[in-house]
């Protein structure tokens, strides 16, 4: 049964469905305002859609944040092309059967407008009893080791999950439940 004191953000190419426990935005099927205040509780996010729960939350500053592999730091596109090639070729990535080829081009297209958001700007100014980081302790291309030495400079909590990656796990639902 869905939370509903949780919007889920998917991840890139993903839909909501595809997380199973939650309710939340297809951001990359549908067409979606990122202005659009989201009113809940908690907005748990997963990979590049924590660049729009955090550009949201910049707007409107009413909910608590649960990031899974955030992409961090910022880095230029070209860079998020060849570290997606090498996390596509080592880790087992499954796709979302409610994805069609037709929406890869919307995606495209958000993850464009989306990823010129700076990150860590938006998360120092949220309050730390509002933002958590849940990682993959295997994250090697996303939320990698320079994320978290950036993320404890900057005194953000962040979880690691041991014997998880990048993609998303079910164990990231058991830490999630803890929170919420």
């Amino acid at each position: 049964m869905a939370n509903k004191k949780i919007t889920l953000i998917p991840g890139w190419m993903r839909t909501v469905k595809y997380y199973k426990k939650y309710l939340g935005r297809n951001i990359w099927t549908d067409k979606i305002d990122t202005k659009t205040k989201i009113n809940t509780k908690y907005i748990v996010s997963h990979s590049i859609g924590s660049f729009f729960a955090l550009f949201n939350w910049n707007l409107n500053k009413n909910t608590k944040l649960i990031l899974i592999n955030p992409l961090l730091p910022n880095r230029s596109i070209l860079n998020w092309v060849f570290r997606w090639l090498k996390y596509m070729l080592s880790e087992k990535v499954d796709y979302d059967k409610n994805m069609s080829i037709l929406n890869i081009f919307h995606s495209i297209k958000e993850f464009f407008s989306l990823s010129s958001i700076n990150l860590m700007k938006i998360i120092k100014k949220i309050p730390k009893n509002k933002i958590i980081i849940i990682r993959g302790k295997n994250d090697k291309y996303f939320c990698d080791e320079e994320s978290v030495k950036i993320l404890k400079k900057n005194k953000i909590g962040i979880i690691e999950v041991k014997n998880a990656g990048h993609s998303w796990n079910k164990k990231f639902d058991e830490v999630i439940e803890k929170f919420v």
